[in-house]
């Protein structure tokens, strides 16, 4: 498979899994309640991936996390930078995050 397939299947995975960091990774949950944001979400990604055979890819991505500002309560950022590598698998024809490590995460000031 080429090059571009692997970055579109990562791409593709990509709104699932930054809806499964801002709900359940202790880092990214972290981050978010410590703004005065919520309805966080995927605003977009840099992703770069290759396949390693036997239906495996790894990849490296910068996700760029995005929250809506509460007005009524002081602004303290509302955009999360996360740097993820991880590893994605086939299974049976669906292709699913098997394992990720987040390498930097950071609240962005605007």
């Amino acid at each position: 498979m080429a090059h571009s397939e692997a970055i579109t299947i990562i791409e593709n995975l990509m709104d699932n899994f930054a809806f499964t960091l801002v709900n359940e990774d202790e880092t990214i949950t972290g981050l978010t309640a410590s703004t005065n944001c919520d309805s966080w979400g995927l605003d977009d990604s840099d992703v770069k991936a290759w396949f390693m055979g036997n239906g495996k890819i790894e990849f490296t991505a910068t996700l760029y996390l995005g929250g809506d500002q509460d007005p009524d309560k002081a602004m303290y950022g509302s955009e999360i930078e996360a740097n993820v590598k991880g590893k994605a698998v086939d299974r049976n024809g669906t292709w699913s995050i098997s394992e990720y490590e987040i390498v930097k995460a950071e609240i962005k000031l605007d």
